[in-house]
């Protein structure tokens, strides 16, 4: 299976660097949100160890990942934090621009705290693949770790 996972995050990132972007945060842009925002779809949105402070919102076909993506050191898992500060989802995928297929990968995200899905909120979104990632300490009336209001998400 560990095989399986390195082809297709591998596969990923080989398509992502022949035809689009690497965004890397903090190089780049300050923050996670303003990374995304500056994305095209199918541009890849590389964050470096740290812990990030915000509330960040997927509308795009993007890679949202830690340097878990281009190394497989599950140790990037556990030092690339997005600390929601228990205000809103810490995550949050809605539909919007494009084809609507994202992927997350090797993030630790708390904190959150939502009416639905404190950790993660899926709202309208085709496809949806989070992998490698730890989603603890956030609270909501409907699913505190992850909401899911789509048809295609894959964990």
């Amino acid at each position: 299976m560990k095989n399986l996972t390195s082809f297709l995050l591998a596969s990923i990132l080989v398509v992502n660097i022949l035809e689009a972007q690497t965004i890397n945060i903090p190089a780049d842009y300050p923050t996670i949100q303003q990374g995304i925002d500056a994305a095209e779809n199918g541009d890849t949105v590389l964050v470096a160890p740290g812990t990030y402070y915000e509330n960040i919102s997927i509308s795009k076909s993007l890679v949202v990942a830690s340097h878990y993506l281009t190394t497989l050191d599950t140790s990037y898992i556990s030092a690339t934090i997005i600390d929601g500060g228990q205000n809103d989802a810490v995550v949050r995928f809605v539909a919007g621009e494009g084809g609507n297929n994202s992927y997350m990968h090797g993030f630790t995200i708390v904190n959150g705290y939502n009416f639905n899905g404190g950790g993660v909120c899926l709202y309208g979104h085709k496809s949806v693949e989070i992998t490698q990632s730890v989603i603890m300490n956030n609270q909501a009336q409907h699913g505190g770790g992850m909401y899911n209001s789509i048809n295609n998400l894959k964990l």
